[in-house]
């Protein structure tokens, strides 16, 4: 049988069985799911990166250590653990809404992005994705200080909003 690991993350449903055994398999054993959560769980890991989505699924539903998963990757565990916060951002980001909608959870105050909140924000949205990777980001600091009254944000801000919540161009 193999070892549950971590079966609880704040927006993932319990895993409640061997991780070795499919869940019709343990469902036909009776034991507990919610196979709504687990579908949603399943389309928000279809759009990760498919060494994201690998590595959520061997650490987290089969237990597999980040050494076993190094061996069997040649990655080095520093990276594969820097990977798997950033793969656990994003698939948190893809569940929010089902997460909200589906436990009528409330997001915490005082966590939102002052430029998602901003009047303005599809010029904002468009004026980050006007910066080049060989600019700094002065230009930035200065238009949004200027032209949207914000004051300076911290980069790292700024690229964490334009990769996480900036609108799409349509």
């Amino acid at each position: 049988m193999g070892q549950a690991r971590i079966v609880y993350q704040d927006w993932i449903v319990a895993l409640g069985h061997d991780p070795d055994i499919s869940w019709q398999e343990a469902a036909a054993l009776r034991q507990p799911y919610n196979i709504e959560v687990i579908k949603a769980v399943n389309r928000a890991l279809e759009q990760l990166d498919p060494e994201e989505a690998a590595l959520i699924r061997l650490f987290y539903m089969q237990g597999v250590s980040y050494r076993e998963i190094s061996l069997m990757t040649g990655r080095d565990i520093y990276r594969l653990a820097a990977q798997n916060v950033a793969a656990l951002k994003k698939l948190k980001a893809l569940l929010s809404g089902f997460v909200k909608n589906r436990f009528t959870i409330k997001s915490p105050s005082g966590l939102k992005c002052p430029l998602c909140d901003h009047p303005r924000r599809p010029d904002i949205d468009r004026l980050l994705r006007s910066k080049t990777d060989a600019e700094t980001w002065k230009r930035i600091y200065q238009v949004l200080r200027d032209d949207f009254d914000l004051r300076v944000f911290p980069a790292r801000k700024l690229i964490g909003h334009l990769k996480y919540h900036a609108q799409k161009e349509e």
